[in-house]
């Protein structure tokens, strides 16, 4: 729990500095977008460290093979990231619909409205 609110914090104050910066240096919003996605990959690289240095290397190992038990992390991990993304894909899909379909439908009763 403290490397997660330390990792939380990295992120705010990253966030904070990199983005103005970026701005103040001509980047306009594309500097500031890519303030915020870099300050969430500095925590996430520091994060896998620190479950690395913290927590993998003081697992009992039979072959100390990192790349093998990688290789299988990812293999299981792989299909619940990508069902996922196909969810959060869906429910964007679905409330853009909902949104166009009300859009329009306001639309078509305002064009009623305005009708002699």
């Amino acid at each position: 729990m403290r490397n997660s609110a330390l990792l939380n914090t990295m992120i705010s104050i990253t966030r904070s500095i990199l983005s103005p910066l970026l701005i103040i240096m001509g980047f306009g919003v594309i500097g500031a977008v890519l303030g915020y996605v870099s300050s969430y990959l500095l925590a996430s690289i520091t994060g896998a460290f620190l479950l690395y240095f913290s927590h993998y290397r003081k697992l009992p190992r039979a072959d100390g093979n990192f790349r093998k038990d990688l290789g299988t992390m990812l293999g299981y991990g792989s299909f619940l990231y990508f069902s996922g993304t196909l969810g959060g894909a869906l429910g964007v899909y679905k409330m853009g619909a909902q949104k166009t379909q009300s859009f329009s439908s306001g639309m078509n009763g305002q064009s009623l409205n305005t009708s002699p």
